[in-house]
């Protein structure tokens, strides 16, 4: 019996990884930030929860700030003005973020040189979106997880029903008292038996 329990929970487990609505986009490279300037990543359609995952390592130059903002945030930084970042990694030769995003819309990893005026940096990096909702899914995945919960239990209830009545002992076998048996104990004892 606990072996099918471990099997049904190892099959519920794997139905809910299976429906589990999450897409990853995912980008592996060795860039280059000029002098000066700016590298970036952007995703977008993301939504609140969402989580964008980076890691760095300077391979040539000196250290840099990496940073996630929103779109709205981006453009005002480009523009010089004061923005709003998440996750900064400043002058650093190695790092990683996990950042999930607070609001939907278009994400930026910004990957910022500006403070050195003549080398340019060479940065391996690995930036990933996970993309943990999906509309309309959530819903059907609750039902779905119900119904999947409610058929296991069904199946223990039956499964601990049958165990239960094949364990019942049955009665010994009565074996019949002949009065021969009878009269031989009372005989034995000196009592006779009326007739």
């Amino acid at each position: 019996m606990v072996r099918r329990l471990m099997l049904y929970s190892a099959l519920f487990s794997l139905l809910m990884l299976l429906l589990t609505p999450c897409s990853y986009v995912h980008s592996t490279e060795t860039i280059r930030v000029p002098a000066g300037g700016l590298s970036y990543y952007y995703f977008t359609d993301l939504d609140e929860g969402d989580t964008i995952k980076v890691r760095f390592k300077v391979v040539r130059g000196p250290d840099i700030t990496v940073f996630i903002c929103d779109a709205e945030n981006f453009a005002r930084y480009t523009r010089g003005e004061t923005a709003t970042v998440y996750g900064i990694r400043e002058d650093c030769i190695e790092a990683s973020i996990n950042f999930p995003v607070p609001h939907g819309g278009t994400w930026y990893v910004v990957f910022d040189n500006t403070d050195e005026l003549f080398t340019d940096v060479i940065v391996e990096c690995e930036v990933s979106a996970m993309k943990t909702s999906a509309p309309g899914l959530n819903t059907m995945m609750v039902i779905i997880g119900i119904a999947v919960i409610a058929a296991i239990a069904i199946v223990v209830i039956v499964v601990a029903i049958v165990v239960v009545k094949s364990k019942r002992a049955a009665p010994p076998p009565t074996v019949p008292l002949t009065p021969p048996y009878y009269q031989r104990i009372f005989t034995n004892y000196g009592f006779t038996r009326d007739k």
